[in-house]
């Protein structure tokens, strides 16, 4: 069974587990204002020990000329946190451009709400009825996007 973790990064982001029973999702662990990326690491050795991860996908973020100064900073900060916390658990990172996921998944122009609509169609067993949901929901379909794009390379082999 194939084990694929998603995350949306950033301070209000979401990390998605996804195999063949379902999803499991979690908000990502923040102390002091930043991705807490000890915690982050610990969670994802004991879920590797668990069940092994095949690999990990995430939203490759990048500095925004209408953010602001701060809010890419604090950006930055989370990513490196994230990547930091993926490689030293020894799994393999996928970072994905937005637009790769979004238009794979079809969601390309549309809106957060629109995340949130499909991932509860896809897993009508998880919540993501509230707005700050979105994250959660955007994790567990970027961890569809990686699911797909390693079958779809399974195949082509």
């Amino acid at each position: 069974m194939t084990r694929v973790v998603g995350i949306d990064p950033g301070l209000t982001g979401a990390l998605a587990v996804l195999n063949g029973e379902g999803v499991a999702l979690f908000d990502l662990p923040v102390s002091g204002g930043e991705v807490d990326g000890a915690v982050l690491y610990s969670e994802l050795l004991l879920a590797n020990t668990v069940d092994s991860i095949d690999a990990v996908f995430m939203e490759e973020t990048h500095a925004m000329p209408k953010t602001g100064s701060k809010g890419n900073y604090s950006q930055g900060v989370s990513k490196g946190a994230i990547v930091t916390a993926v490689k030293c658990a020894g799994l393999v990172l996928h970072r994905v451009p937005p637009a790769t996921w979004k238009t794979k998944m079809g969601l390309r122009g549309k809106d957060k709400a629109f995340s949130r609509h499909l991932a509860s169609e896809l897993w009508p067993g998880a919540e993501f009825r509230l707005v700050k949901d979105h994250n959660r929901a955007e994790a567990a379909l970027i961890a569809r996007y990686g699911l797909l794009h390693l079958i779809h390379r399974e195949n082509a082999s």
